[in-house]
C-alpha cells in the first residue's frame, strides 16, 4: 500500500494546449489549476480548481484529455 503523503501529485496552473496561453484567468483574477489524481492511464483523472484571492474554489473533475477549465 502506498501512503497518501508519499504520492507525488502533478500540480500546475492549467494551460490549454495553446502555446500563446500561459494560464487561464477569470475576470476576478482567479487562476485555474490542475492536479493529477491518477497517472499512467489514458483516462487518468484530473481535478481543476480556481485559486482566488480568498482561497480555493472547486471547478470540476475531468479526464486527462479534457481541457475545459
Amino acid at each position: 500500500m502506498v501512503r497518501p503523503d508519499t504520492v507525488k501529485r502533478d500540480v500546475h496552473p492549467y494551460a490549454p494546449a495553446t502555446p500563446s496561453v500561459l494560464n487561464v484567468r477569470r475576470p476576478d483574477g482567479a487562476i485555474c489549476w490542475r492536479v493529477a489524481l491518477q497517472r499512467e492511464s489514458a483516462v487518468a483523472r484530473r481535478l481543476h480548481y480556481w485559486r482566488t484571492h480568498d482561497g480555493y474554489e472547486f471547478s470540476r473533475g475531468a479526464g486527462h484529455d479534457d481541457y475545459r477549465p
